[in-house]
């Protein structure tokens, strides 16, 4: 992984075609190995030249000549760089090369060859994530999307790359300060397709920061490379008695996980939903009785108060149900009876009074809940958040939200006492497309505005889930975009005195595993788990739905 200055033991023999002696032109030779079959030699010159690049072999250092494999040279600041790409398998793990340059009479003048040894093991990725290797790569159970667009299958993990194919891995012993690593799982699947790649776990155990990873091959110490452990991996695999709950409504109560998901059904007949609880403790679910009806909202929104959840305002709209043509319902479920109440909060047969509506999230505050509403007239769209008081059984109008042209959907969390409102703007850009804008904001309640606090610096991303976790407020996954099949690896966390968006994971803000939308991030137990969405890699491909809960390592 790391740089090192090229050996240079055997002057070698000049190939017969070489008219010059080797003078010494060259200094500050390095050669670095990057994924066992690539390497980047660079280099300076002590003379003026026109043309410089270098000459190389794997099969002996003899056959290194002009008539044989070249890599061009590249000036870059301060120097010279070539690129090698190696055809697998490569005899003895060594490449012998010399440089070049033209002079001004046009002719080559060659440099004494240089040998680079190629390690039998390769960290691919300085930064190492804690976390399980049959977790932190995509493949049938997850797939991510890394760095916004730059598709890396193992990203993040501690993947290692060795080029000895077909032998028995037992035999290979890692350990990271000292502590042996396990081997969770192995890959030749992927590019570069000659190697062979071992992804290990790294338990929560090992330290953050600064490590050394140590490889041995039959008990013999063959390699040494330096890596930085982070956090943001992901653990405690558990899959969900459903296998399709995209787009549900998920939410925590007394430190357990409530999943509620309601297939489409015609209004007016029983009830398919899917409704269950998880215990992070028990690791057990438990089948809760459906409401009766199946109009009960799918939205992520779901909120508790003084023992009762209370779901999202669903509506219903039948004009043959006299006395009523309309209605707005807001249903609610004791988990001590396990007993479900319709609260009917809004009921007219007056056609004019009939509003169109999609509601989205909500949050509890002083006793209310207060929920976003989106109202369709007369071809508009209109923001607003109406408010509901379980006492009374009160729903009024509380605030407008800003209207703008573009297609917007909110979404509101309480965190630290404080609610705060992340608008996902879908905004047309002629000549480039739909893209996405964020606007994140505090809600002023007592004075019922919204108060403009900073968003992660050059970042749109759809629908990223938030979380409030140990008094700090995360953003993570979401979409690239409303209409976009790739979706975001953001991993950020908001320091509310600084109003500043932070890596999540340092170093980058795009190091989330479970890069998706439709599922959630949610705190419970002191952890935070995530899962249950739906994931994409690739434009053009069906939805494919993450049916796993796991628990996130952020501290």
């Amino acid at each position: 992984m790391g740089c090192k200055k090229a050996d240079h033991p055997d002057p070698g023999p000049i190939s017969p075609t070489d008219t010059v002696a080797a003078p010494v032109f060259e200094t500050e030779v390095y050669s670095q190995t990057t994924d066992l079959v690539s390497i980047f030699v660079k280099y300076k010159l002590l003379v003026p030249e026109t043309e410089t690049g270098i000459f190389y072999n794997t099969d002996s250092l003899s056959l290194v000549s002009d008539q044989g494999k070249s890599a061009a040279g590249s000036k870059l600041s301060g120097g010279y760089v070539s690129y090698i790409k190696l055809d697998a398998p490569i005899p003895n793990y060594r490449v012998w090369y010399k440089l070049y340059y033209r002079d001004s009479a046009g002719k080559r003048v060659y440099s004494k060859i240089y040998r680079h040894d190629i390690e039998d093991f390769h960290v691919r990725n300085k930064y190492v994530m804690r976390g399980l290797a049959i977790d932190n790569n995509y493949g049938s159970e997850l797939l991510i999307n890394y760095e916004k667009g730059q598709y890396g299958t193992f990203d993040n993990s501690f993947c290692v790359l060795t080029p000895k194919k077909g032998l028995s891995f037992g035999r290979y012993k890692v350990t990271i300060n000292g502590a042996e690593v396990p081997l969770g799982k192995t890959s030749n699947s992927l590019m570069p397709t000659e190697l062979t790649q071992l992804i290990y776990d790294v338990p929560e155990t090992i330290s953050l920061g600064p490590a050394r990873v140590d490889f041995y091959d039959q008990g013999k110490l063959v390699s040494t490379t330096e890596i930085i452990i982070i956090d943001g991996g992901l653990f405690d695999r558990v899959s969900h008695p459903v296998a399709n709950n995209s787009y549900g409504d998920y939410f925590v109560y007394n430190n357990e996980l409530y999943t509620y998901y309601n297939p489409w059904s015609e209004q007016g007949l029983p009830s398919n939903a899917r409704f269950y609880k998880w215990s992070p403790i028990s690791k057990v679910w438990t089948k809760l009785p459906a409401p009766p009806e199946s109009r009960l909202s799918n939205h992520h929104a779901a909120q508790h108060l003084n023992g009762i959840i209370y779901f999202a305002p669903s509506t219903e709209n039948d004009g043959n149900r006299y006395p009523f043509m309309y209605r707005e319902v807001i249903w609610s479920f004791d988990p001590a009876s396990s007993l479900w109440t319709k609260n009917v909060v809004f009921s007219t047969a007056d056609p004019l009074k009939i509003r169109t509506v999609v509601f989205g999230d909500c949050f509890i505050q002083q006793g209310k809940m207060y929920c976003i509403v989106n109202v369709y007239k007369s071809g508009t769209i209109s923001y607003e958040m109406d408010v509901y008081n379980p006492e009374d059984k009160s729903w009024r109008k509380f605030m407008d939200l800003p209207d703008d042209e573009d297609t917007m959907v909110h979404q509101a969390i309480i965190n630290d006492g404080k609610a705060y409102l992340l608008i996902s703007k879908t905004v047309y850009q002629l000549g480039t497309g739909d893209v996405t804008r964020n606007e994140f904001s505090q809600i002023d309640m007592e004075r019922k505005t919204l108060v403009r606090k900073n968003w992660v610096p050059g970042v749109g991303v759809f629908l990223p889930n938030l979380a409030s976790h140990k008094g700090k407020l995360y953003a993570y996954g979401g979409g690239d975009g409303q209409y976009s099949v790739i979706y975001s690896s953001l991993s950020a966390v908001y320091d509310t005195a600084a109003d500043k968006w932070n890596p999540a994971s340092p170093p980058g803000f795009y190091t989330a595993w479970a890069s998706q939308t439709g599922g959630f991030l949610l705190s419970m137990n002191d952890q935070l788990y995530v899962g249950l969405g739906v994931d994409r890699h690739v434009p053009n491909t069906t939805d494919q739905t993450n049916s796993n809960i796991y628990r996130l390592l952020i501290r």
